[in-house]
């Protein structure tokens, strides 16, 4: 966790940061969000731009990226509200495949 000392007050910069991060995600000022965000979460918004909603295992394998490293990221962009994930039942028994898709 960081810390950092200002006007005599301890302030948890990841705290900080997303606040920052919800108000923006709230008030619909993409400026601010694109700061935050490393190289690989905006490839990821922009393959989703580019494809629309697809499920993990086709944005692992366009990215060549490792599925966890994916899963993490997805849901960091989830947590600001320019992402989220929906379930498309096929009507058969089994897993449902869950799709990822653009919310902003």
């Amino acid at each position: 966790m960081a810390i950092r000392e200002k006007d005599g007050k301890r302030v948890n910069l990841v705290e900080t940061k997303v606040s920052l991060v919800s108000t923006a995600s709230r008030n619909g000022n993409e400026n601010i969000l694109a700061q935050f965000r490393t190289q690989l979460q905006q490839s990821i918004l922009d393959l989703l731009t580019k494809q629309g909603p697809l499920p993990r295992r086709e944005i692992v394998k366009q990215l060549q990226r490792a599925r966890t490293t994916i899963y993490d990221n997805l849901i960091k962009l989830q947590k600001q509200n320019i992402v989220e994930k929906f379930v498309r039942n096929s009507g058969t028994r089994g897993r449902s495949l869950v799709f990822w898709k653009l919310i902003i």
